[in-house]
C-alpha cells in the first residue's frame, strides 16, 4: 500500500472481534468476528462468523453481547474461521475501534492456532482518531460515540454490528479530516500517527533481530514457558532484567515488539525486540534486576 493513495481509492475493512472476557492472556478467547469492506463510501461486502471459543461465556457477558454457550456450541472453531477472514482482508487497510485490543486477542490467535497472519495490512485506530479530532470530550469509547454521532444499528456489542458503527464513524472522521485538507494515507499519518501491523514474518527473520531469539521467544510463548530477558530500557538507566511470559509479536511503525506479561510490574508490556540485548529460558523465578 503506497503511503502516497487517495483515500478515496482505498479499500479498507472495518471489523471488531467480540470476546468471552476482556484478556486473550491467559485464557480469553475470540467467539465472534464481524467485518465489513468499503471502498469510497461504498459497502462491497461483509463478514459475520460466530466462533466456538472452546471455553465458557459468562452470564455477564452473554448479557452483553448476548451470545451466548448454546449459539457458538456448533460454531467453527477459530482455526477454521482465520483463514477465510485472513481472506476477506487481504490487500485493505483495516480500521477498528481501539484497534490495539482486537489486535492482541487476533496476533495471539494466529500464532496459537499456527495460522500464517496478513503481512501487508495497515491498522487503524479510531479510538486514536476521535481522540484527536475531538479532542474537546474526555469520553471516545464506542457507546459513547455512538450516542454522539447518532449512530443507530440493532444488536450492539456484536461483530457485525460494532463494526457498522465504526464504519459510520470513520466515515465522519474521514470527511473532518477532508475538510482539512487530508486526502492520502499519508497525510493521515499526520494525525493518526504511525500505523499498526501484524508482524512481517520474512523482516522478524531477516537477519536485523536474532533468529535465535525470535524462534525462542515463539517457542517459548507457544509452549506457555517464561524467559529472562535483559533490557535496554529509555524509562531506566542502563540494563534491566526481567521475567516475562511472552505472548506474541506486533508491529507498529517501523518496529517489532514482543508483549508479554511482565512479572515484576506485574502487568502486559510491550519489548522492543532491538532493545533485548539478552535472553535465556527459565525453570524457575528469582530476583530481576533493575
Amino acid at each position: 500500500m503506497e503511503l502516497s493513495s487517495a483515500l478515496k481509492d482505498i479499500t479498507f475493512v472495518i471489523f471488531d472481534l467480540e470476546t468471552t472476557g476482556l484478556k486473550p492472556f491467559p485464557g480469553d478467547q475470540i467467539c465472534e468476528i464481524g467485518a465489513v469492506k468499503i471502498k469510497d463510501g461504498e459497502v462491497l461486502g461483509t463478514f459475520d462468523q460466530l466462533v466456538n471459543p472452546r471455553c465458557f461465556i459468562s452470564p455477564k457477558v452473554a448479557a452483553l453481547t448476548h451470545i451466548t454457550n448454546e449459539m457458538v456450541a456448533k460454531a467453527p472453531p477459530l482455526k477454521e474461521v482465520l483463514p477465510g477472514f485472513v481472506e476477506f482482508i487481504k490487500d485493505t487497510v483495516l480500521v477498528a475501534h481501539n484497534a490495539p485490543y482486537d489486535l492482541s486477542f487476533l496476533a495471539l490467535a494466529f500464532e496459537k492456532e499456527n495460522v500464517i497472519p496478513p503481512e501487508d495490512n495497515l491498522v487503524i485506530d479510531t479510538l486514536t482518531l476521535s481522540r484527536v479530532l475531538y479532542s474537546q470530550y474526555n469520553h471516545h469509547n464506542l457507546d459513547e460515540l455512538r450516542e454522539r454521532f447518532n449512530i443507530v444499528y440493532l444488536h450492539a456489542h456484536r461483530g457485525l454490528s460494532d463494526a457498522l458503527v465504526t464504519k459510520d464513524l470513520f466515515r465522519i472522521f474521514l470527511d473532518k479530516l477532508q475538510e482539512k485538507g487530508i486526502t492520502t494515507l499519508n497525510g493521515l499519518i499526520k494525525y493518526h500517527g504511525p500505523f499498526y501491523r501484524f508482524p512481517l514474518q520474512s523482516f522478524l527473520l531477516s537477519g536485523r533481530y536474532s533468529l535465535e531469539l525470535v524462534e525462542e521467544l515463539r517457542n517459548a510463548a507457544r509452549e506457555q514457558r517464561p524467559v529472562f530477558i535483559e533490557y535496554k530500557s529509555t524509562k531506566e538507566k542502563g540494563r534491566v532484567g526481567r521475567w516475562v511470559d511472552p505472548y506474541f509479536f506486533l508491529r507498529y511503525g517501523e518496529h517489532f515488539y514482543l508483549k508479554g506479561y511482565c512479572h515484576l510490574r506485574q502487568e502486559t508490556r510491550n519489548f522492543r525486540l532491538d532493545r533485548i540485548v539478552r535472553f535465556e529460558p527459565v525453570r524457575e523465578m528469582a530476583q530481576p534486576i533493575g
